[in-house]
């Protein structure tokens, strides 16, 4: 009897933004042509003033609200986030014929892409776009990197699917 109370229970609101059994209508944005930026660190100028560390931040994150505007919707309560990041190969990667050479990496792993910092740029452009009444509303997030495929821009496909609380749908329609 004990052991049962103390078996988890399969959590309806757990899964892939795909499989989720509570959701709402998907949102989707893609942020295409440059590669992602990470926030990271800020550094002390002086005076009590703090900049960003990193110069691709704040390009990135104007493009991310960009996107974030055109879509004309707010999200003002719980929901999943799905990010796919795509960073362009390093030139070394490829032949001088352009073929990708034997001993390129197959995963994105270069340090100065930082996975969850990509996710934090990324979310605060999509707050700064007004998409998300704020990031604290993220429940579920889902990320990937990965290098560009053939034919393939840099960037970011951004999914959002407003999670639904009792029949009430969460995100609001703002062209109304």
């Amino acid at each position: 009897m004990v052991r049962d109370q103390l078996t988890p229970k399969p959590d309806p609101w757990c899964g892939s933004l795909r499989s989720c059994k509570r959701r709402g209508p998907v949102i989707q944005l893609s942020v295409l042509g440059l590669d992602p930026a990470p926030q990271g660190s800020k550094r002390h100028v002086g005076g009590g003033r703090l900049i960003e560390s990193s110069k691709r931040v704040k390009p990135w994150r104007a493009a991310v609200a960009h996107e974030a505007k055109l879509a004309r919707q707010q999200v003002a309560g719980p929901c999943a986030v799905e990010l796919d990041f795509r960073f362009m190969r390093p030139k070394g990667h490829h032949k001088a014929s352009g073929e990708l050479r034997a001993s390129a990496p197959r995963f994105c792993v270069v340090r100065r892409n930082d996975l969850d910092k990509c996710c934090r740029s990324t979310l605060d452009g999509l707050v700064d776009g007004g998409l998300l009444a704020d990031d604290c509303l993220v429940v579920l997030l889902f990320a990937s990197k990965r290098y560009c495929g053939i034919g393939e821009q840099p960037g970011a496909v951004v999914r959002i699917r407003p999670l639904i609380t009792g029949i009430d749908c969460v995100a609001t329609d703002l062209m109304r």
